[in-house]
């Protein structure tokens, strides 16, 4: 009996200031490209809602309010909080959405030169998870001083592809790559050859792979302070920041983080390179492997967490 062909499909949108793409696979192309349409508007509905820079996102509301009031936010607002605070638990704080005084601060320093210690020190007393008070029986959220401010960037690109994916398997897709801005990836189902998608992981100064990873059903986030990084005095500052110390991380460093979902890999691989590496390194669930690397001379090698060959 023959069988039906197999097709791809493949649809992109820009949101949260990146590229995001599906590749879906599957018999019929019509159904692939209207689920995928139906993914993609989710995507940039998540966009919006969650945006830190739009004044008339759910997001800036609750940055103006909450300091004056609790504020009630929508369920799936509020489940992404709890997902935030979570990660900022597992990671002793390393992952803290509330680290904008410090992005701010090292942004405004020139090239050429860092911020002042005072600075940096003043910028740190306006960060913290721990401010952002949560209620679990109303659904609502208080800031606990009035600098405090959310920024889900380090998280809301895993999120949004998670609900696309979420979106993609209740129409019957179920085979297929997404991602948002090549550094997180989910896959879907296995490739044709039956085996699983092999993910390669760039090496940002050189062209070509240094690691890969094989995914069936699961996420993929890689995060390096290459590319929003700059030299001072033969040191390369990134902008992975360690919110209690308020330093920039110093590269070359790449972080791999993979799971279960993207929201989950997303967060942890920016909090894998802003963790001290001589910190205990412990796997949660969600998590199935996770490596920071630094690059010595040509070669990677295990900065922190574990990798295989």
């Amino acid at each position: 009996m023959p069988t039906s062909p197999t097709h791809t499909v493949r649809l992109a949108t820009d949101a949260m200031a990146t590229r995001f793409e599906l590749v879906l696979v599957g018999d019929d192309p019509s159904h692939l490209r209207a689920a995928g349409e139906e993914a993609i508007r989710e995507i940039e509905r998540i966009a919006t809602r969650f945006s830190f820079y739009d004044k008339r996102s759910e997001l800036s509301s609750l940055n103006r309010q909450a300091s004056i009031a609790p504020q009630r936010v929508t369920g799936d607002l509020f489940e992404l909080l709890q997902m935030c605070s979570r990660v900022h638990d597992q990671t002793a704080g390393a992952f803290d959405p509330t680290i904008g005084p410090l992005m701010r601060t090292w942004s405004f320093a020139a090239e050429s030169t860092l911020p002042s210690r005072e600075d940096i020190q003043k910028a740190v007393s306006r960060v913290g998870w721990k401010h952002v008070r949560i209620n679990t029986s109303d659904y609502t959220v208080f800031f606990d001083r009035p600098e405090i401010a959310i920024d889900l960037g380090g998280i809301a690109k895993g999120w949004a592809l998670d609900e696309a994916a979420s979106l993609l398997q209740e129409n019957g897709v179920h085979r297929g790559l997404l991602h948002g801005g090549t550094s997180s990836v989910i896959a879907l189902g296995k490739p044709s050859d039956g085996t699983h998608w092999k993910v390669g992981i760039d090496d940002p100064y050189e062209e070509g792979w240094f690691t890969q990873a094989h995914l069936n059903n699961e996420s993929l986030s890689v995060s390096a302070i290459h590319g929003k990084s700059h030299e001072v005095r033969g040191i390369e500052y990134g902008h992975v920041i360690d919110p209690t110390t308020g330093e920039a991380r110093t590269g070359p460093i790449v972080a791999s983080v993979q799971g279960s979902t993207a929201a989950f890999t997303d967060a942890w691989s920016t909090a894998l390179i802003a963790m001290d590496p001589s910190n205990p390194f412990q796997l949660f669930p969600g998590i199935s492997q996770a490596a920071s690397f630094i690059k010595s001379g040509k070669n990677w090698i295990i900065r922190s967490g574990n990798w295989p060959e």
